[in-house]
């Protein structure tokens, strides 16, 4: 039986860094500062933050109470927020975007924070992408590296065809954990995430630690993997 290794820090630390997706939505948006308040629309937002156009974005690093009209029934949610990154007129043309600022928000209390989040997922339900970027960051997710492409489509075709895989791992996750097996081309080094469930892990020996794995479709999977390769 052959086993994988993956990056665990590599692993990990994408992990800790990910990035929630932005979503268009068109929201009312309340700036207020000692000396005055700005009302702008947002273009889009995400669970940690939003953009909002205009042709004079304030100062990066800005600080600023922010209330968010989500509902016309219900209070605005009061946060704070930080200018985070700009796009300014001369960057607008060279990239295509719109001038204005992401703001990141910081919640005043975890009920504030809990509605934010819950108006924001309710958002990401509705489009397709934007629901499977989440949920594929909700996933706990496995790097597997390989030394060329031959060892790669030997994978695709051996291994994940037949339906599982054992992947030796520091990280264990218990069985029926859902995971993103990231396989990475080792030419161009683009990602390749395949879902699978945790079917079994190993603690010890140590050099056979690791975790069994089961596509949904192993055919599909392979697939997958082949079409990165450019098979």
């Amino acid at each position: 039986m052959e086993a994988f290794d993956f990056d665990d820090q590599e692993s990990a630390k994408r992990h800790n860094h990910r990035r929630a997706p932005r979503i268009e939505k068109r929201l009312e948006i309340v700036l207020q500062f000692p000396e005055r308040e700005q009302r702008y629309i947002t273009r889009d937002i995400s669970y940690v933050g939003v953009f909002v156009e205009t042709p004079e974005p304030l100062p990066l690093r800005k600080l600023m109470r922010v209330q968010v009209k989500l509902d016309e029934e219900q209070e605005p949610v009061k946060m704070l927020g930080l200018v985070a990154h700009r796009v300014n007129s001369a960057d607008a043309m060279e990239t295509g975007k719109p001038t204005g600022m992401g703001i990141q928000l910081f919640a005043l209390g975890h009920d504030m924070r809990s509605e934010w989040r819950h108006f924001v997922r309710q958002e990401y339900e509705k489009n397709p992408e934007a629901r499977e970027e989440v949920r594929r960051q909700e996933f706990p997710k496995l790097k597997v590296h390989f030394p060329n492409t031959q060892e790669m489509r030997t994978f695709a075709t051996q291994h994940v065809a037949s339906g599982n895989v054992f992947i030796r791992s520091a990280d264990l996750y218990q069985q029926g954990t859902r995971i993103w097996l990231e396989a990475i081309h080792p030419e161009t080094s683009e990602v390749c995430p395949i879902e699978a469930i945790v079917m079994e892990y190993v603690e010890s020996p140590r050099q056979n630690r690791g975790m069994r794995l089961m596509f949904s479709s192993g055919e599909e999977a392979r697939d997958t993997l082949l079409a990165a390769i450019g098979d």
